[in-house]
């Protein structure tokens, strides 16, 4: 999350829109809370959308998971291995691409959760994609808890987790609208 931050303010960004997937959802919370005066938006691509500061993943997550996650760090791992391929793509190669990509999560992003500093709701804008092939998932608990709230938009995209790789395209167009929206509201200020 500092590291973020710290390009807002360095590279003297301002007007951003902050996508987070997944757990980034708590990460671009935390920056929002860090510098809302540079976020005009956020946007959680099947992610979660944390409400109180320090709530854990372990507390949000499927119990027997967090179990195997908690196993895992207790061993001494600093990290946890990746797990759910088959919800992020059905296409083997895809899956195998994946697998190649990713490293270990750190252990505290599952026990630590996210501090919030109230400044977050400063952000008006909010924007949720619900991947929603990616059924059943936590994620749709967290988008039904937003959906219909002040400030929110929603959308819903026929992809399993992984929205960015599997229908690049089409996120790439939700995410232009809801920007190109934003640009119509600056202007009607």
């Amino acid at each position: 999350m500092l590291d973020v931050v710290n390009v807002l303010r360095w590279a003297e960004l301002e007007d951003v829109i902050l996508v987070g997937h997944s757990y980034g959802g708590l990460i671009v919370t935390g920056v929002a809370g860090q510098v809302p005066e540079r976020v005009r938006a956020l946007v959680y691509l099947d992610a979660f959308v944390p409400e109180e500061s320090g709530v854990s993943l372990f507390a949000r997550n499927n119990p027997e998971r967090m179990a195997r996650f908690q196993a895992e760090i207790d061993s001494g791992a600093a990290g946890v291995q990746p797990d759910l391929f088959d919800a992020w793509a059905e296409d083997e190669e895809v899956k195998d691409w994946l697998r190649s990509m990713c490293t270990p999560q750190p252990a505290r992003t599952f026990s630590s959760g996210v501090t919030l500093t109230g400044r977050e709701v400063e952000v008006a804008h909010r924007y949720y994609i619900l991947c929603e092939r990616n059924h059943p998932s936590v994620f749709w608990k967290e988008h039904d808890r937003v959906k219909s709230r002040t400030g929110w938009r929603s959308d819903r995209i026929a992809t399993m987790h992984d929205a960015m790789v599997e229908k690049p395209d089409e996120l790439a167009r939700l995410l232009d609208e809801f920007a190109r929206g934003l640009g119509k509201n600056l202007s009607d200020q």
